[in-house]
C-alpha cells in the first residue's frame, strides 16, 4: 500500500507521528512547490532534516507528480488537466518511482492539503495508482486511516451522485466524480484562462452510430474528427450483437488504435420499457422523441454531467443515422440547454 498525507498547520512533531503512526519510513513530496510561507516548518529543507533525524527517508517528486507543470499541452482552458498531465513521460517516471520504491520502502505521498479531496494527490496521483492495481489509503487530520475506496465513496455522497443504480454504473459515477472534483481544485493559469477565454468557440460534440460500418470506417472516422472520448449511450453495451462495440472491446480498441477514451453513461439512455415501447410494439417515433425529451428534463441531464466531459466527445449508439435515434435528441437537448454545443454526426 502506499499512503498520502496533507501537512496541513500540524506541528512538525505531530506530522512525524502521524506518519510513524502507520510504519511509514520514506516520504515522498508531491508539492509543485515546497515551501510553505505560513507553516515554514514544512520548507523542503527544514522538513528533510526533521525526517532524516527520525530515520524516514525524503524524496521531492514535485517535478514529476506535482499539479502544477509548465508543459502548457497539459492545460486547457488555461487549468491542469489531469488526463493530459497522466500522460506525460515525466508523470509516467514518477508513477514508477514510486512503484519501485514501494517494494522496499512503506512510502507516504505527500501534499499540503488536509482532506485529500482537496488536492491533486487524490484526484490524478492516487486515480493512477489504483487504476495499475496498487492499494491507496489516505492518513487523515486525525490519524485515521481512509482507504481510497472510502474517500471516493465520500465524494459521490458530498457530489449527490449515486454509487451505482439502474443509470449509473459504479465506474461512470467515479469517473464524474474524478472530473468534477478536478475542475474544482485542478491549477489554473490565469494568462492562460484569459487567452483561451479570447479565442474561446462553440464546443465540439460529434454522435455516431456502429452499425453498416465495418471496424475500419468507424475507428478511421473518430480518429480523423479528433475526438477524445467516446460517450456511451446505449442502454445496454454488452449485446453479442454489437460485434467490435461490446464495452471490453470497444475500450481495448478505442485506446490502442486511437488514444480514445471511453466511457459508459446509462444516464443518457432510455429506459427499457421505453425502449420496447418503441422497437417491440412499434410505436411512433414522435411519441418516443417526446417521452425521451421529458425523461432528460426529469434527469435534468444538463446539470448532472460535466460539459467538460463532452468536450471533442462523440455520443455512441447502435443506429447508422442519427435522425431516428436518440444520441441525436440528447445532443439537440444539451445544444439548446448550454448554447454552446456544435453537433457534428459522423455517418
Amino acid at each position: 500500500m502506499i499512503y498520502t498525507i496533507g501537512h496541513s498547520t500540524h506541528k512538525i512533531e505531530n506530522f512525524i507521528l502521524l506518519l510513524q503512526k502507520h510504519g511509514v519510513d520514506a516520504l515522498a513530496d508531491v508539492r509543485s512547490v515546497p515551501y510553505s510561507r505560513r507553516n515554514p516548518q514544512y520548507n523542503r529543507e527544514a522538513l528533510n532534516e526533521k525526517l532524516r533525524e527520525q530515520g524516514i527517508a525524503y524524496v521531492f517528486l514535485g517535478n514529476e507528480l506535482g499539479g502544477r507543470t509548465n508543459a502548457q499541452e497539459c492545460y486547457e482552458n488555461g487549468q491542469v488537466s489531469y488526463r493530459l498531465l497522466a500522460k506525460t513521460p515525466l508523470f509516467r517516471s514518477g508513477i514508477e518511482r514510486l512503484c519501485d520504491g514501494n517494494s522496499r520502502n512503506r512510502i507516504a505521498l505527500m501534499c499540503a492539503e488536509k482532506d485529500p479531496l482537496h488536492c491533486h494527490r487524490t484526484i490524478l496521483v492516487a486515480r493512477q495508482l489504483v487504476n495499475i492495481g496498487v492499494d491507496v489509503g489516505h492518513i487523515l487530520d486525525n490519524g485515521q486511516l481512509e482507504t481510497h475506496d472510502m474517500t471516493m465513496k465520500r465524494l459521490l455522497k458530498q457530489l449527490k451522485l449515486p454509487e451505482q443504480d439502474m443509470f449509473y454504473y459504479a465506474g461512470d459515477a467515479e469517473a464524474q466524480a474524478y472530473a468534477a472534483q478536478e475542475k474544482l481544485i485542478a491549477y489554473t493559469d490565469e494568462g492562460l484562462a484569459s487567452k483561451t477565454e479570447m479565442a474561446a468557440s462553440e464546443m465540439s460534440l460529434f454522435t455516431i452510430g456502429f452499425t453498416k460500418k465495418s471496424a475500419e470506417r468507424f475507428f478511421e472516422m473518430l480518429r480523423d474528427a479528433n475526438v477524445k472520448r467516446v460517450v456511451d449511450v446505449r442502454l445496454n453495451n454488452v449485446s453479442q450483437l454489437a460485434g467490435f462495440a461490446k464495452k471490453n472491446d470497444l475500450t481495448y480498441f478505442l485506446q490502442r488504435i486511437c488514444g480514445i477514451d471511453y466511457i459508459h453513461l446509462p444516464l443518457l439512455a432510455p429506459t427499457k420499457e421505453m425502449l420496447d415501447s418503441y422497437k417491440k410494439k412499434r410505436g411512433s417515433w414522435e411519441d418516443y422523441e417526446h417521452r425521451f425529451t421529458d425523461l432528460m428534463a426529469e434527469r435534468r441531464i444538463e446539470n448532472n454531467i460535466n460539459p467538460e466531459m463532452l468536450e471533442d466527445a462523440c455520443l455512441l449508439c447502435s443506429e447508422d443515422k442519427p435522425h431516428h435515434c436518440h444520441r441525436r435528441l440528447v445532443a439537440e437537448y444539451l445544444k439548446k440547454r448550454w448554447g454552446t454545443v456544435e453537433i457534428q454526426h459522423l455517418v
